[in-house]
């Protein structure tokens, strides 16, 4: 009971960032560059 309280507390969040750092590396994909977007059109002072 001791061994699987000590597992549960430090080996699985262990083992968590590693399997994220892991999937972060590798399926890292070319960020987008920003497209600018359009400013809105005035209607020039009509009301």
């Amino acid at each position: 009971m001791l061994a699987a309280t000590l597992i549960a507390i430090f080996l699985i969040p262990v083992m968590f960032d590693f399997v994220e750092s892991l999937s972060e590396r590798f399926n890292k994909k070319p960020k987008e560059a920003a497209v600018p977007q359009p400013e809105p059109v005035h209607s020039g002072g009509v009301a």
